[in-house]
């Protein structure tokens, strides 16, 4: 096992660094990745099914470029609660777990390299290299409006703690 070097992605759009690089018994090398999760994302791993592509789109990106880097094919991620009893004691007073429910100590996943997508991260590195040249901003990825039509906070804005700043600042929000 060696502890790599930050690497760069694609010619220095981006550094990054795996936890480590594997050669287990002499055979195929793999990325390392651990990553520790609060209890309410770890269910999400282990009684979803769900891989980490759908749980952690971020989390799948970083892996891809990590793999792209390295020039290997595969990582294995491993994931652990943050505070494992608090989540086992907290699953087994629910009945649906059941007061002998014994919580998997961690999640392990194999991740292949998806060249399509280490594409899609490289452009979108481009685009966002290209963008920061500009003169002027990029055009907003929202609207900026913190409570629709129905009363309801949006996404993202809604939630955003410089909301009041965009709104007075910048007129980003205002409805006229």
């Amino acid at each position: 096992m060696e502890i790599p070097e930050p690497m760069s992605f694609k010619n220095g759009l981006m550094y990054g660094r795996p936890d480590a690089i594997v050669n287990y018994n002499g055979g195929e090398k793999f990325v390392l990745e651990f990553k520790e999760r609060t209890g309410y994302v770890y269910k999400k791993y282990l009684h979803r099914y769900a891989s980490v592509s759908a749980v952690e789109p971020s989390v799948y990106s970083q892996l891809q470029t990590y793999i792209d880097t390295a020039g290997l094919n595969k990582a294995l991620l491993i994931v652990s609660p943050a505070d494992f009893a608090m989540l086992q004691n907290s699953m087994r007073k629910n009945k649906a777990w059941g007061e002998n429910y014994n919580l998997p100590p961690f999640h392990l996943e194999w991740v292949e390299r998806n060249n399509s997508h280490i594409d899609y991260l490289a452009e979108r590195a481009n685009t966002i290299k290209e963008m920061i040249k500009l003169e002027t901003p990029p055009r907003r990825e929202y609207s900026g409006i913190p409570i629709g039509l129905n009363g309801k906070k949006t996404f993202p804005c809604g939630y955003c703690v410089y909301n009041f700043t965009c709104t007075k600042e910048y007129g980003f929000g205002n409805r006229t």
